[in-house]
């Protein structure tokens, strides 16, 4: 099968608490089957969103 890759860059000013919470939401919402998502966050959010 098929993997279907999907992203996107993240163009949203958040502090890194709110980027924390938002990485936290994306994470617990699975992909439909054969889908791989991913999020490219902003460098100041890298470190915070990284650990969640």
């Amino acid at each position: 099968m098929t993997t279907v890759w999907i992203g996107t860059s993240w163009k949203m000013t958040k502090t890194l608490a709110e980027a924390r919470d938002y990485a936290v939401r994306l994470a617990a919402t699975p992909p439909p089957p054969g889908v791989t998502l991913f999020v490219l966050p902003p460098h100041t959010a890298l470190a915070t969103v990284r650990d969640h």
